[in-house]
């Protein structure tokens, strides 16, 4: 119990001591006394709070109270008292701190800052990306008064032929009108009878054959403050060509076609990653005021850096 009682007077002594400070400077994040923080780290570190700093050195679990100091002194950077920026442990570092700013500038609460944006390291060693999860990505736009009307989601993208010769190919942007196949198309498909077919031609239609070529999900996104409108869209086939997603690379001026195999993600849930992936691409643009650059994590970053 005594003890118990030493450690909330050294507690508050860090507090008071911050808050005088503060006073004094006009800056409510000034490190405190580090001679207190440094007696308060030794006082806890058998305690329950202490063994959240535990490591292995050698094979013996240590703890070093120096980790508990930058942990109390990383959460004054971002206004948390000692007792909170404890309960975190180890996860208050260096990189949940980066969080926890850009979370700030983004409008996000530090704890949802910690949980949802992600600073990822780069495979090659030459820096880190910051990452987030397209919960933060929606709330952005919404603080940024931004409509999000989704036109397409996983929609199935034809490749269109005349008299059903491959030679012969018609553009989608003629087929559909606002995606409606126009009055002077039919489009024959496999449930189409004899006599539909016949109609077409005494109509003067031209008839058509489709495959399909790919899958599309379509975003139209519209911002009041600023007046402007965008429509974003991304498919397969591009995911393909980045190497995302497994199949064929379409042939370019640099390579030939090939086979990729795809990232894990975008192979076990194409739909999810498609839709993530376009709300990123045209948030970016239509609020990048508020998303500030950043990407989203499973459809952008992931087995990518």
């Amino acid at each position: 119990m005594e003890e118990n009682k030493e450690l909330e007077v050294i507690e508050n002594s860090i507090v008071q001591r911050a808050e005088s400070v503060a006073l004094q400077t006009n800056s409510p994040h000034l490190l405190p006394n580090i001679d207190l923080i440094s007696k308060f780290a030794e006082s806890i570190k058998d305690s329950t709070l202490g063994k959240n700093f535990a490591k292995l050195v050698d094979g013996k679990e240590t703890i070093d109270t120096m980790d508990i100091v930058s942990n109390i002194a990383i959460g004054y950077e971002v206004g948390f008292q000692p007792m909170t920026a404890l309960t975190f442990g180890k996860r208050l570092n260096q990189n949940t701190l980066i969080s926890i700013l850009k979370g700030r500038a983004m409008g996000i609460d530090p704890i949802t800052a910690m949980d949802k944006i992600g600073i990822i390291p780069k495979k090659k060693g030459d820096g880190v990306s910051i990452a987030v999860d397209v919960s933060i990505i929606n709330k952005c736009l919404a603080d940024a008064l931004v409509k999000i009307e989704i036109l397409e989601d996983y929609q199935p993208v034809y490749n269109y032929y005349k008299n059903g010769k491959v030679d012969d190919k018609i553009d989608e942007e003629e087929v559909l009108i606002d995606g409606v196949v126009s009055d002077k198309f039919f489009i024959i498909k496999s449930s189409t009878t004899k006599e539909e077919v016949a109609s077409a031609k005494t109509d003067n239609k031209i008839l058509l054959t489709r495959s399909e070529y790919t899958k599309r999900t379509k975003i139209r996104f519209s911002r009041e403050i600023t007046k402007t409108v965008i429509t974003i869209s991304y498919t397969l086939q591009l995911a393909t060509n980045a190497e995302l997603f497994r199949g064929t690379v379409e042939a370019n001026v640099v390579t030939g076609a090939y086979v990729t195999e795809g990232k894990d993600n975008w192979n076990k849930y194409p739909d999810v990653m498609l839709r993530n992936r376009t709300l990123s691409i045209g948030g970016r643009i239509i609020a990048g005021d508020k998303l500030q650059g950043v990407y989203e994590y499973e459809s952008e970053v992931k087995d990518i850096f």
